[in-house]
């Protein structure tokens, strides 16, 4: 028998907790999250995975096509999530990905910075090897005559 009251949050018990999936198609990322999306062009919603927490979304992991493989743009979380929560998102876009029929993936990280410092101790431990050190360079299409 319980003997006293306590507040109980049905929604809070209901919400699905650190789910994995693709961005819905009238979802957009939250500013805390956008981490530069902007600058690479229109996103394709296939190639962006969410993850879900308490109704919202808390990470985003951007990736494309390249030549049979996956290419891993970006990844930002909340700092709130759990390592579960980011565990769910990989292993969700890794069987998309091999749903798709591609056959691996890479991305460029910087070792410096916490997170991805962990990403590429998961993707090390899975069998990824890295290609030495490199600069990303971006740029917009030139006009003509340039």
């Amino acid at each position: 028998m319980i003997t006293e009251t306590q507040d109980f949050d049905v929604m809070q018990f209901l919400a699905p907790k650190d789910e994995a999936r693709l961005l819905g198609p009238d979802e957009e990322i939250p500013a805390e999250l956008e981490a530069g999306f902007d600058q690479l062009g229109k996103l394709d919603r296939n190639w962006v995975w969410v993850v879900q927490s308490d109704w919202k979304i808390k990470g985003v992991l951007l990736a494309s096509p390249c030549h049979g493989s996956a290419f891993v743009w970006r990844i930002c979380l909340d700092p709130s999530l759990s390592n579960v929560a980011v565990i769910r998102l990989l292993r969700r876009f890794l069987s998309d990905i091999r749903a798709r029929g591609l056959v691996g993936y890479m991305t460029i990280i910087d070792p410096a910075k916490a997170l991805q410092a962990r990403l590429k101790h998961i993707i090390v431990k899975a069998g990824g090897q890295s290609f030495g050190n490199y600069e990303m360079l971006v740029s917009p299409t030139p006009r003509e005559g340039l």
